[in-house]
């Protein structure tokens, strides 16, 4: 459920900047920017596993095993991200892939041969990405999709199919009505949430709806009621508290900080995680499982993750900034020669 309302956080998110930012009506410069905002850091996150698989060759021995064809296939996913989420429906079976309704039943875990297992979600961030531009701003389409990505999971769940995984959270057209539902809660409630704060100034409802999400969160998994219940339940506070959770963080002035480590503590905290489990156990120099190894495990995540935006994402950001502008002023010139006689 955390990785669904992601998707709408993304949807969210995708909606307000594309209306928000007068340069991203030319498609190319929107996507341009998303990627130079997810390839960077996950390229150096990459490299680095790639490296580490030197000192832990089971990698390299599940990689041999694969076809020809295979190998390829996986090359070029690890390198472009496209298709990682796809990876994850194949199955290899004999020398052919099929399809899978299980991730354990295959003779080849092609799972275990992503080099940054959970970039899975970038792949379908960029489907995402591509149609975004072209569906955003078009609330009967918009509805359409929501519809039909609605329809499809609950004729796939009526026939006993898609509940384990990786059909139960990982198939992009299932999931796509929650980004369409971030995209709603953007257009439909952010303009209202911002003049109900601007009418009762002194309320601070923002607060308390960020206290509210809060608490939800951390006592969701003991809500008595049954599993539907409480997934719908989730999904309709997030849906109506995404725009006072967005005006809340845009106050905020360490939000910025904290929302751009986000993305590399998210790509970066596996490779961390891993390295430490290695050498905890070829050194043995603290106990397996302790504190003492999840306060380490925790703190070099967040030292990675800050190391990466320091060298990484802030410098690409300068590029980032100047294709926006450049989109901007594009556009700006293309106006002025529409309105030319």
């Amino acid at each position: 459920n955390a990785v669904r309302v992601f998707y709408m956080i993304s949807g969210f998110l995708i909606s307000y900047v594309l209306t928000a930012t007068p340069s991203y009506r030319n498609p190319i410069t929107f996507w341009e920017n998303r990627c130079l905002r997810l390839f960077p850091i996950y390229y150096v996150v990459a490299l680095l596993t790639l490296a580490a698989f030197y000192f832990n060759p089971a990698f390299w021995q599940i990689f041999d095993r694969a076809p020809a064809f295979i190998k390829t296939m996986l090359v070029t996913v690890n390198v472009t991200l496209l298709g990682q989420d796809w990876i994850l429906f194949a199955a290899v079976k004999g020398d052919a892939l099929t399809l899978t309704n299980s991730l354990s039943d295959t003779d080849l875990p092609l799972d275990k041969l992503l080099l940054v297992p959970q970039a899975w979600t970038l792949g379908l961030e960029l489907t995402f990405y591509a149609i975004a531009p072209f569906i955003v701003h078009r609330p009967k389409v918009l509805l359409i999709l929501f519809a039909g990505s609605t329809v499809a999971r609950a004729v796939a769940l009526y026939f006993g199919f898609g509940v384990e995984d990786p059909w139960s959270y990982r198939f992009f057209p299932f999931e796509l009505a929650f980004f369409i539902a971030g995209v709603f809660s953007h257009r439909w409630l952010l303009g209202r949430a911002s003049r109900l704060a601007l009418n009762y100034p002194n309320f601070g409802i923002d607060f308390w709806v960020v206290s509210f999400c809060v608490a939800v969160c951390a006592f969701y998994f003991v809500w008595p009621m049954s599993a539907p219940v409480n997934m719908t339940l989730l999904f309709g506070i997030m849906f109506f508290a995404l725009p006072f959770l967005f005006q809340y963080q845009a106050r905020a002035r360490y939000d910025k900080w904290i929302g751009d480590l986000s993305y590399p503590l998210y790509i970066g905290h596996l490779l961390v995680l891993l390295t430490i489990a290695y050498l905890v156990k070829k050194y043995q120099f603290i106990e397996p499982l302790s504190w003492t190894r999840t306060a380490i495990s925790v703190i070099a995540a967040l030292v990675f993750a800050a190391v990466l935006k320091e060298l990484v994402a802030d410098r690409v950001e300068k590029l980032r900034r100047t294709i926006k502008a450049s989109g901007k002023f594009h556009a700006m010139n293309r106006a002025t020669l529409k309105a030319q006689p």
